[in-house]
């Protein structure tokens, strides 16, 4: 064993049984070898303790020892001291020997008082004795959580309870508990029960509970209750399952199998669960599978050496499967925790159970699978068939055994979303078999098979499914025979299925008169009930036999009336079809019928049609009364005027189509088909054309180019909001067309499809395609004349690659492409231009395939990124045009650029390319020599039938060879360079790019020897001049960084054969004299000898830009490489020089070679190397940007006269880090020189000599004032001595408050560092941007103590709300802090950004770990790299946070802006994007003049512009106000002039609010109006005419507003035709808010017009008080057709007047009503019953009647409001008055019967009070029961409460009656009633099922009042309500049930809860 003892060994396991001088030697072998133990587990068999003290050696030496386990005799006092000292130790087993008599001399381990700090897990086997004295004492294993504690010597049952009490004494927290108690002789009289482990009931946690013994353990019914109230998260519970046979026979007595359901309804959680069954309980079964308590989580029941009891295994089995909800194992003898017994001898009995219990759970699942658990559990499914003569008739499932899982196929096949989602996709074919394959796919396959009929027959077949046959030969009506009821039945259940209907005469059945079947139907229709969409071809055979199948439900027709078809019977169809109401959606008529024949008919169909969205009618069928009806459709989205016509005839010339004034208010596509001058002046005559988003303009004869340009010019000016534009032109010979007639629509900008037809084609250009591109970026479709034959127009394949950079989201690209140009493929399959979304390239009618067709394919696969599809059969032209020749030439086009794609494909993915920036193109330069055999090779793998295998795609890649190799070691390179030439070349560069030795380099040209242990050279006169120096320089050209290191024994035994002789002879040898790698960049040389030293100097040359010396030589040896140095580095950017003897000034030699090096960057010195040669030549270095004067000497006594750095004025005006070590007031000398670090960024200093903590003050001060932009400093006080009494505290660093940059501070001191909660605040508030900070994490320990003080861990929360960046956190944590954690884990403030928290020399708290890990891990934030999360997150926070968090990272900053700048509170900073504002000398704002420099970046003020969505504006005194003060109508114009698409508005504005009472700010509202404006809220405060010109210029530019708010000083008489017009431009508008009394007449109508308007307030409060003159107070008929919500605020007469006089409010569902001049209760009467007669359907109603003056003292009561009764919808209801409204129970009945789904419930809880003294009446207490018995779905309750009733608490706090559902408590103004705060309390929390919040005047809907002058006493009774409804709810959880039966027990319940409370 012993060669194989190695320093890596982490785990070792011995068992020897030699003699004792072998195992003394291996255990000393072992101790010296193997120093990074983990793991031991040592027995030595019938030895003595002879190897104590070897093991302690042994012990002592593996300092990382986690695991120990010896024998129970190995507990000496040597080896128990030795493990105490373990700090990593966390198992210890010690009784891994089981029979050992050696143990009486042995058990020191009980009996001393070593401790075990970070022992988890104890094993151990003792007397029962010693295990008491064991746990007895204190503070032994603080953390220990798993116990295995075994005995073979118990003597008396009360042993064990007192080590049950000393373990839940000392270790509450414990989770495992192991006991295995046996006695070795034969007395069994030493019986166990539930009382002798009692005590560990206290141990809440306890997981897992072991008890073996001779005998069972006794327990009861009531001792599992109170061990299932213990242990809620139990998971393993052994019960004695495994006593002691005698003489093979059972031993008496266990747990009897009826308590098996107690166990499953008390231990939900357990898992493993042992019992030893009694053998004389015999359990029932009561046929009940699936009961209702199961295990819900049992895997394992343990029987251990139990018998099967006399009932058999077959019950026993079913009493057990019953109960197991998953299948579960059942074990015999099961080997314990660190127990032996086992073996059973009834395992054939117990596998027949187990067999049982597998078919059972198997056939319940499924049942479950099948039948559904709810439907099994009521109907209480039976297995047995019984005597019962009432069994249930269901069939029972049969039980089969299987041994595996549902297969996944089967559970694809078996759900039916999955089914229904294959079958959608499926042909009728597929469906037809799929329905007889079984009832659940029968189902669903007949749904979609008869979702959509295609012919009329299957519907006859069902009627004569008989004589089905006559039907396919158009037999005769009269031949069939009746259907009969059967056959009826039939049709319905298909039927219903059918929701599209498609049928002409052409198909078996369409010559049906269908109408007649109808009178034979039972319920006197034919038609399918659920049709939507009907389709139907009507000739003269077909007559009228549509007719049947149209009804109200249709919402798609589509009809086509054939040639033979009269007009008599066309004008009947149509008047029919009217007479039969259906809604439709969408309509589409084709004829050849005569327009005024029917278009009377046709017009009275679309006139009825309210609903329609789509009509597709014929050419010229547009006569003035048709267009008519189209233009009132308020819905119409679609209107299509060149439906598809087959006519030979020609028709007489109408105007294609005419769009009158306020006609088609909601058309959004239109389809247009005539003369392109008549299409051009319907656009310029049609207002709403600006909402257009798709148009389609068709032609047959174009006459004139020109007429295209205007058409062009009118749409661009017409319709700016196109998204697709089509223009299809015939073709005209003697035309041609170019781009520049299409320019116009350019300015169309949110165009996303394109499309021109164009017989002759038209030429294009690529400066064309560049400003489409530039137009247009979102384009998607882009159809440019593909069907041209055209040839001198055609587009050039080489144009390709153009269109793909400028167009990169297209995703269809067709147009008619050259076939006679030579195709140009660069070679580059990774462009810089690609289609990134391309997927169809249409390549026209009569393109053919160029000459090369291989080039053409790699051409379009480099410049697609997905599998690009080419389409060549444009219409019917495949067989009219195309070969079959030139078909297979395309199809080979397409599989070569399909292959190219799969390519570029592999090629990002192994090489990681993420975006095309030139990366292709980089790598084919790599090896331009290899350029043609790679495209030979990628023209080969287009038209590879296979592709090339991973790895031969791998190792043919340098890229990903290069990947690959740089994370190999070295040692392995050495074999990879020996596979193949193209390997070795790039592992040999990465062998020796970084050499370790010099060695590698010399032996390529001398051969070394070894020679007494030492390598050495040969002979210098054997070298060979003529050697290979060609091999050498290959070689030596790879290195680039050289180290040498004579000091480290390893390398010092090669080394040293490398001499200065040897280096200078070689050098002579070389060709050109030079011995040194010519690219040589770093050298890095340890020395101890003058040898090795010089040895340096052949490798010093001009390409070295860092060097590392370290020479332990005499001074004059370092002086002389210095100076070699000096001469030949001239391009060295980094040096660290380190010379310890300085006997031999270096400081002249050193300060030359630091003048000789211009562009040093670096320089680190040992920190005696202070001269002020060496400073002043420091000092002139123009690049020096790190300096470090304190390099590897720490603790140097040559120090005192060399500390001229400090006390010198030398600038460095570029150093940005200093480091340096010197006492502390040398360090604050340095820094009270000013500009002597301008550009200081980061600073570490360090001292060892610190006197006092005012020392500490002085130096950041200094620090603060000279470099207040610093972001990095480091301050690192220790002390050399013991004296610890220098202390330092927040106060010694508060200066540095003043670098307001800082991101790191680090503190390192001998004492913790002293702050509270209002230092952590100052620093928070000062260091916004801070990342790591440590505050003296590692203070020195003294006598290795902790020391005192430090950082409590209460403090860590405020820390992560005043630093929200930090990164990284250092604190030393106070050990006597103990922290609390509320159990919240997702607390309100987290550490948004911590990755480390450094705890240093901490000690652990005195807190458990787990509630310390607890608190910390709630603290920390895991979604810090979810945008989702994050854009959630930051749009709770601050503006000011905000702008911090966009400055941390990429992946926060899109966010941080996306928040940061969707809702701006002012257009400033807008403004401030393109113009400067400063303040002038009068306090003022101004800005610069307009004269702006070209390069203003408009492209960034875009990038902001566009996620703007909200602008508010308001003019006032404020700050913000002050500053919009700049913000004019001239400001705004002129910026928008130079903005290059002439508007300075946000391209994606949603929302503006702007108030304004200045001229100038409310005209600079009028640019921000625009059409993606969805809400506006303008209050202006202006003078009439201002008011009116805004209004109509707001008119004009809102077409798309939906929200509008408007509050006005003015009179609604003189604004009212300006907001009428303005209203009735708004057809989208959903929300209106006007001030009182903005209800005329004008404004009225016009709102009244308003197809979607669904809220409506005229009760806004406006600044002054509005006259009431000219108000209108009725509404009639056909006005708010969809109003929802009527929020309004009047006299109550008019109010009454509104709603009397208007028409029936059916769509309303809420009404807020306000008045404040209620005269009588009588008119509140009124008004309910008018609510009641109008709104019979409402369901809220709030009334606000509260009056000024409080005078008059009337009351409500219920009387005034019962008319509302009748309003059974109503689920809010709300009443507010000055006075409490008077109910009794008899009233809370009748509103309880009529509005059974009441949810918000306030009756005036609020009434204000009079002298400050509440108002008498209100609600007495003793109501709340009824209320809650009443209202079950009450969630919100308003009340007040009657101070005067009195009533008492009976105590019972689970009664009969209780609030359901109610969450909200609202007393408004009440008092606290006379029975006190605690009975209150008490009373309402009996009534709430769960927690309810009691307010204080919560906020009514629409209205605001409150008083909280009791709020103080009310949250007294709110925090005893909440404490008795948790209680309730632990009641219940812990009494189940005696809770839910209330008989005697509930009394007892309520007094155990009161006295416990």
């Amino acid at each position: 064993m012993v060669p194989f003892l190695c320093e890596s060994l982490e785990k070792v396991v011995i068992e020897l049984d030699v003699d004792e001088e072998t195992a003394k030697a291996v255990v000393e072998q072992a101790a010296i070898q193997t120093p990074r133990l983990k793991s031991l587990w040592f027995d030595l068999v019938g030895q003595d303790r002879s190897l104590e003290n070897s093991l302690a050696v042994w012990f002592s030496k593996s300092p990382l020892l986690e695991s120990v386990a010896l024998p129970r005799c190995y507990q000496t006092p040597a080896i128990v001291h030795a493990l105490g000292n373990l700090t990593f130790l966390k198992h210890l087993n010690v009784n891994y020997t089981w029979w050992d008599e050696q143990v009486a001399d042995s058990q020191y381990f009980c009996s001393t008082s070593a401790t075990f700090l970070a022992l988890q897990k104890l094993e151990i086997d003792a007397p029962v004795g010693q295990l008491i004295q064991l746990f007895q004492a204190p503070e032994r294993f603080p953390q220990l959580n798993e116990a295995i504690l075994s005995c073979v010597d118990l003597e008396s049952p009360g042993q064990i309870l007192k080590l049950t009490e000393s373990i839940a004494q000392r270790y509450p927290d414990i989770t495992s508990v192991t006991l295995i108690l046996y006695r070795l002789d034969t007395d069994r009289n030493c019986n166990l029960s539930f009382q002798h482990i009692r005590p560990l009931l206290a141990c809440r946690d306890l997981g897992v509970l072991g008890i073996e013994h001779n005998n069972p353990l006794c327990v009861s019914e009531n001792d599992l209750g109170e061990m299932g109230a213990a242990w809620l998260r139990i998971r393993e519970l052994n019960l004695c399952s495994k006593p002691t046979k005698w003489n093979d026979n059972p031993v008496s007595g266990g747990v009897p199998l009826r308590l098996l359901p107690k166990m499953a309804a008390l231990f939900p959680t357990v898992q493993i669960l042992g019992i030893y069954v009694d053998l004389t309980d015999v359990p029932t079964f009561d046929h009940n599978i699936i009961p209702s308590v199961q295990f819900q989580a049992l895997r394992v029941l343990d029987v251990g050496t139990s018998g099967v009891p006399a009932c058999g295994p077959s019950t026993v089995g079913f009493f057990i499967g019953a109960l197991c909800k998953s299948e579960v194992q059942i074990l015999r003898g099961s080997a314990p925790r660190g127990g032996y017994r086992g073996g059973h001898s009834n395992a054939e009995e117990w596998d027949s159970v187990q067999s049982v219990v597998r078919l059972l759970v198997q056939s319940k699942n499924r049942i479950h699978e099948h039948l559904g658990t709810e439907d099994v559990i009521s109907e209480q499914t039976v297995l047995f068939p019984s005597n019962n003569r009432h069994t249930s008739k269901r069939p029972l499932p049969t039980i089969q055994a299987h041994t595996s899982e549902l297969d996944p196929m089967e559970r694809v096949l078996s759900t039916p979303e999955l089914l229904l989602a294959i079958f959608s996709v499926a042909d009728d074919d597929v469906l037809l078999a799929a329905a007889t394959v079984c009832r659940k796919w029968s189902t669903l396959a007949l749904d979609c098979l008869w979702r959509d009929l295609k012919s009329v027959y299957p519907l006859l077949v069902l009627v004569y499914l008989s004589t089905r046959e006559d039907l396919l030969h158009d037999s005769d009506e009269e031949s069939l025979q009746c259907p009969s009821t059967t056959d009826w039945e039939r049709y319905d259940a298909y039927a219903a299925r059918i929701r599209s209907i498609t049928s002409d005469d052409s198909k078996p059945g369409g010559f049906w008169d269908l109408a007649e079947l109808s009178l034979y139907h039972p319920r006197g229709q034919f038609f399918p009930p659920n049709v939507r969409t009907l389709s139907w071809g009507c000739n003269h055979k077909l007559k009228l036999a549509v007719l049947p199948f149209i009804s109200k439900s249709t919402e798609h027709l589509h009809l086509q009336l054939g040639g033979g078809f009269k007009v008599e019977t066309a004008q009947k169809l149509l008047r029919c079809i009217i007479q039969r109401q259906p809604n439709l959606k969408s309509l589409s008529l084709n004829t050849d019928i005569w327009p005024e024949c029917i278009e009377g008919s046709l017009a009275q169909l679309i006139s009825n049609s309210r609903q329609l969205e789509s009509v597709a009618l014929p050419r010229y069928y547009q006569s003035s009364r048709i267009v008519e009806a189209l233009g009132h459709l308020p819905q119409l989205k679609r209107l299509a005027v060149n439906y598809e016509l087959s006519l030979d005839r020609e028709w007489p010339y109408q105007k294609a189509l005419s769009f009158l004034p306020g006609r088609f208010p909601s058309l959004k596509d239109v389809e247009i088909q005539g003369d392109v001058p008549d299409a051009t002046s319907l656009l310029s005559e049609f207002q709403s054309a600006a909402q257009l988003q798709h148009l389609t303009v068709s032609c047959e004869t174009l006459e004139k180019a020109s007429h295209v340009s205007g058409l062009a010019a009118t749409i661009a000016q017409r319709c700016p909001a196109l998204q697709t534009l089509s223009f299809n032109f015939s073709n005209s010979p003697h035309i041609n067309l170019t781009f520049s007639t299409f320019r116009p629509v350019l300015s169309c900008r949110s165009l996303t499809s394109f499309r021109v037809g164009f017989g002759n084609a038209i030429k294009m250009a690529e400066h064309d395609f560049r400003e489409m591109a530039l137009a247009w970026p979102n384009l998607r479709v882009l159809v440019v004349c593909p069907d041209s034959g055209s040839s001198s127009r055609a587009l050039s394949w080489n144009m390709f690659p153009t269109i793909a950079s400028l167009f990169p989201y297209l995703e269809q690209f067709s147009a008619n492409f050259s076939s006679t140009d030579e195709v140009k493929f660069s070679g580059d399959i990774l462009p810089l231009g690609e289609f990134r979304l391309l997927k169809e390239l249409g390549v026209g009618a009569k393109s053919t395939v160029p000459k090369d067709k291989t080039a053409l394919g790699l051409l379009i696969g480099a410049h697609c990124r997905l599998p690009i599809s080419i389409s060549f059969n444009w219409f019917e032209w495949e067989t009219r045009m195309r070969s079959a020749e030139d078909k297979e030439k395309w199809l080979e086009v397409e599989s070569i650029a399909r292959r190219a794609v799969e390519v570029k494909q592999e090629i990002r993915r192994r090489w990681h390319f993420r975006e095309n920036d030139g990366s292709g193109k980089a790598f084919l330069d790599i090896a331009e020599e290899e350029l043609d055999t790679f495209c030979l090779a990628l023209h080969q793998a287009a038209f590879k039938q296979t592709e090339p295998s991973t790895m031969e795609f791998a190792v043919q890649t340098p890229e990903l060879l290069l990947a690959v190799f740089s994370n190999v070691e070295r040692k392995h390179l050495t074999a990879v360079a020996r596979v193949c030439q193209k390997w070795s070349t790039l592992a040999l560069d990465f062998i020796w790019r970084d050499l370790d030795s010099v060695v590698p380099l010399v032996e390529l040209i001398v051969p070394l020897k070894c020679a007494d242990g030492l390598l050495r050279p040969w002979e210098l006169s054997d070298l060979q001049t003529e050697c290979s120096w060609n091999r050498y320089d290959a070689y030596a050209d790879r290195v680039r960084t050289i180290q040498f290191d004579d000091t480290s024994d390893l390398r010092a035994g090669r080394n040293q054969a490398i001499t200065p002789k040897l280096l200078r002879k070689v050098a002579s040898l070389h060709p050109r004299g030079a011995f040194f790698p010519r690219h040589l960049r770093a050298l890095k040389w340890w020395a101890s000898v003058q040898e090795s030293a010089l040895a340096m100097v052949p490798f010093l040359c001009g390409s070295l830009e860092e060097v590392l010396i370290n020479f332990d030589v005499d001074g004059e040896t370092a002086k002389a490489v210095i100076e070699q140095a000096a001469m030949q580095t001239p391009r060295l950017k980094s040096l660290c020089l380190d010379a310890a003897s300085p006997e031999t000034p270096l400081e002249n030699s050193l300060a030359v070679w630091i003048s000789k090096s211009p562009l040093l960057e670096s320089i680190a010195l040992p920190r005696y190397y202070q001269t002020p040669t060496i400073v002043h030549a420091l000092g002139n270095l123009t690049f020096l940007k790190h300096l470090n004067i304190n390099y590897y000497t720490w603790w140097d006594e040559r120090v005192a006269d060399y500390q001229y750095f400090c006390s010198t004025s030398v600038a460095f005006l570029a150093l940005q880090k200093l480091e340096i070590d010197a006492p502390v007031d040398q360090l604050a000398q340095l820094f009270q020189v000013s500009e002597r670090f301008p550009q200081l960024n980061e600073a570490i200093l360090s001292s060892a000599d610190l006197e006092s903590p005012g020392q500490i003050l002085k130096l950041t001060e200094s620090l603060a004032q000279q470099c207040p932009d610093i972001a990095l400093i480091a301050l690192i006080f220790y002390r050399h001595d013991t004296d610890r009494s220098c202390d330092i505290s927040f106060q010694h660093i508060r200066p540095l408050l003043g670098c307001r940059n800082l991101g790191v501070l680090e503190i390192g001191h001998t004492r913790p560092f002293r702050m509270n909660e209002n230092d952590l605040e100052e620093m928070g508030a000062a260091w916004l941007g801070i990342r790591e900070l440590n505050l003296c994490s590692k203070p020195a320990r003294w006598n290795h103590k902790p020391v005192p003080g430090g950082v409590p861990l209460r403090l860590l929360p405020v820390m992560a709300a005043v630093f929200p960046m930090v990164q990284i956190l250092g604190i030393y944590v106070d050990s006597k802090d103990v922290p609390t954690f509320d159990h919240n884990i997702i607390p309100s403030v987290q550490f948004q950004a911590l990755r480390v928290l450094d705890v240093g020399a901490s000690g652990a708290p005195a807190c458990t770990p787990l509630t310390a890990g607890f608190f910390i891990g709630a603290l920390l934030s895991s979604a810090i790299q979810t945008p989702e999360l994050l854009l959630e997150i930051f749009s709770n926070a601050q503006r000011q946070d905000l702008t911090i968090i966009a400055r941390v990272c990429q992946t926060w900053s899109a966010s941080a802006l996306d928040c940061l700048w969707r809702d701006l509170d002012s257009v400033v900073p807008l403004v401030e994007l393109v113009v400067s504002l400063k303040r002038t000398e009068n306090y003022e704002w101004s800005w610069e003049p307009l004269d702006l420099p070209s390069e203003v970046r408009w492209d960034r003020y875009d990038e902001y512009a566009d996620r703007v969505r909200t602008v508010q504006f308001a003019d006032g005194s404020g700050i913000r106000e002050q500053r919009n003060g700049v913000i004019t109508a001239e400001l705004i114009n002129s910026l928008s002039s130079l903005h290059p698409r002439g508007a300075f508005c946000p391209p994606k504005l949603r929302k503006i609010t702007w108030i304004s009472e200045g001229y100038d700010s409310a005209f600079a509202m009028v640019p921000f109006l625009c059409g993606t404006l969805e809400e506006l809220d303008l209050r202006l405060y202006l003078e009439t005419e201002t008011t009116r010109t805004l209004i109509e210029k707001a008119a004009g530019q809102t077409p798309n507003l939906k929200s509008l708010r408007i509050e006005l000083s003015l009179p609604a008489k003189e604004l009212d035709n300006a907001l009428a017009s303005w209203f009735s431009k708004l057809p989208l508008l959903h929300s209106v808010t006007l001030p009182r009394y903005y209800q005329t007449s004008a404004i009225v109508r016009a709102l009244g017009t308003l197809t979607d308007l669904r809220q409506l307030n005229v009760g806004y409060k406006a600044k002054q008080e509005l006259s009431a003159d000219g108000q209108c107070f009725s509404f009639t008929p056909g006005m708010f057709t969809k109003l929802e919500k009527l929020e309004i605020d009047a006299p109550l007469d008019q109010l009454t007047q509104l709603f009397q006089t208007s028409q029936r409010f059916t769509q309303l569902n809420e009404v807020i009503l306000s008045s404040i001049d209620l005269e009588s209760p009588g008119q509140i009467f009124n008004l309910s019953v008018t609510i009641a007669q109008r709104c019979p359907d409402i369901t809220a109603v709030t009334l606000n009647f509260y009056r000024p003056s409080t005078d008059q003292d009337w009351n409500i009561s219920f009387q005034d409001i019962q008319p509302l009764v009748a309003c059974h919808c109503l689920k809010v209801f709300e009443i507010m008055h000055n006075s409490p409204i008077s109910v009794n129970e008899n009233d809370l009945r009748v509103m309880a019967s009529a509005w059974s789904r009441i949810e918000v419930l306030n009756l005036c809880s609020k009434p204000p009070r009079r002298n400050s003294k509440p108002v008498a009446g209100g609600l007495p207490l003793r109501l709340l029961p009824v209320i809650a018995s009443l209202f079950p779905t009450l969630r919100v309750l308003g009340i007040y409460i009657d101070m005067e009733a009195v009533v008492q608490f009976d105590g019972k706090i689970l009664p009969e009656r209780e609030f359901q559902s109610l969450r909200v408590l609202d007393v408004g103004t009440s008092g606290i009633p006379n029975i006190g705060q605690v009975p209150l309390g008490f009373f309402i929390g009996a009534l709430c099922k769960s927690d309810v919040q009691i307010v204080c005047g919560r906020p009514l809907r629409g209205f605001q009042r409150g008083n909280f002058q009791y709020a103080l006493q009310w949250s007294s009774v709110r925090e005893i309500k909440r404490m008795v409804v948790r209680s309730k709810n632990g009641v219940r959880e812990d009494w189940v049930p005696r809770a839910t039966q209330h008989t005697e027990p509930q009394g007892k319940v309520d007094r155990i809860f009161l006295v416990d409370l």
